[in-house]
């Protein structure tokens, strides 16, 4: 007897390895959902629609949080090559307010919309041809980039507008924004 309590109290007794090696916990089994879920795999059954959305808004994201955090810290543009020389004649007086808006909204927005993409694609919500399964939930970070490439292009030409237009990124910029929010709105008609 003194054995079978020294077991109990070492191993939890044979009924408890009976039940673990029998059962799965609630949480386990969580995980193992959750799991079968999260899959590459769903991955490869994207369109190439939805690949060159989370493409463009994910180097779009890198590039305005990068920028922006260079006119924010240095705000008369030198980290970036600016003077504020161009400034004149514009509301502001240095890149500050600028590099705010670049960063939070270009920055920020186009990360959190490549990411909710991602999200919809690992998590399963999207079928082989590009539709959403669940379409509300799926098609929330479509209509994000719809509003971050229509930022974009306002940003291009507000841009052009105080320091000149054709000079930069801007061109390029433009037409990442203009093929952005045709291929969002084309994925969204599709739905």
């Amino acid at each position: 007897m003194t054995q079978s309590n020294e077991d109990d109290s070492v191993g939890g007794g044979a009924a408890e390895t009976e039940r673990s090696s029998g059962e799965q916990s609630r949480g386990d089994r969580r995980f193992t959902e959750v799991g079968r879920r999260l899959s590459v795999s769903s991955l490869s059954e994207w369109s190439l629609s939805r690949w060159f959305l989370l493409a463009s808004h994910a180097t779009l994201g890198v590039r305005a949080l990068l920028g922006g955090a260079a006119l924010i810290v240095a705000s008369d543009g030198r980290l970036v090559g600016l003077s504020t020389d161009v400034l004149a004649g514009s509301p502001f007086e240095t890149f500050l307010v600028p590099g705010l808006v670049l960063f939070l909204v270009l920055g920020v927005g186009s990360t959190l919309v490549a990411a909710g993409l991602l999200w919809t694609a690992v998590s399963g919500d999207t079928r082989s041809d590009g539709h959403s399964v669940k379409s509300d939930r799926a098609a929330r970070p479509v209509r994000g980039s719809v509003v971050v490439s229509l930022a974009l292009i306002a940003w291009v030409f507000v841009e052009g507008a105080v320091i000149g237009f054709g000079d930069r990124l801007q061109i390029p910029n433009l037409l990442q924004g203009v093929a952005t929010l045709v291929v969002a709105v084309r994925v969204l008609w599709r739905r």
